[in-house]
């Protein structure tokens, strides 16, 4: 995984002035492949996806705990059959994670997500797969 990175954002005026910079950081070459959203109780993630080219993307995801319960929740990603990119937000209840990162492929790009809670002694509980064509 390259230049990747989680941020933690501090109520709505943050959260519209990363969607803000991170818009005007997408190339111009960019084609956008669309915004998805996943969740399940206690975590929600919502996902856009830029081409790049042929075989690569930038991803920003965000990433919320909906819950207060002090469980972990965390965001699943896959590039076609490789293995799934975890990415953990232990932010607390109430509160956003950021990750943006460039994927890239050996084919064409296809790109999967979905969510979960890290649930202390029992089964985590995950949203769907939600794939990104």
């Amino acid at each position: 995984m390259k230049n990747s990175r989680l941020t933690r954002l501090a109520g709505g005026l943050a959260a519209t002035a990363a969607v803000i910079s991170l818009s005007a950081a997408t190339p111009a070459s960019a084609r956008y492949l669309g915004t998805k959203s996943v969740s399940t109780t206690g975590a929600a993630a919502t996902c856009t996806v830029n081409t790049v080219s042929q075989f690569s993307a930038d991803v920003t995801c965000y990433i919320y705990d909906t819950a207060k319960d002090g469980d972990t929740v965390y965001l699943r990603t896959k590039v076609n059959q490789f293995p799934e990119v975890r990415v953990n937000w232990n932010g607390g209840a109430n509160t956003v994670g950021v990750y943006s990162a460039r994927r890239s492929s050996d084919s064409t790009f296809g790109f999967s997500i979905n969510v979960c809670r890290d649930r202390s002694l029992a089964v985590d509980n995950c949203s769907g797969w939600v794939s990104f064509a």
